[in-house]
């Protein structure tokens, strides 16, 4: 069986910490970690330096923004 759990904390009235846990069929694991920013009256998803890291490993930050 595999399942999802997300947490999620505010950590002020404008930021909100997100946890997801998947556990996968075969018991592996991965845990996540993101936010997401309450701009222009909408909550927007930020990536972490952890997300930068998968998605792109090795690449400085400047030019994983400049990518998107």
């Amino acid at each position: 069986m595999s399942y999802i759990s997300v947490e999620a904390t505010l950590s002020s009235g404008t930021l909100a910490n997100v946890k997801v846990d998947r556990t996968f069929a075969d018991g592996t694991t991965l845990i996540h970690n993101t936010f997401f920013v309450y701009e222009d009256e909408a909550w927007e998803h930020r990536l972490s330096g952890e997300e930068v890291d998968v998605s792109m490993p090795g690449a400085a930050f400047e030019e994983f923004v400049n990518t998107q």
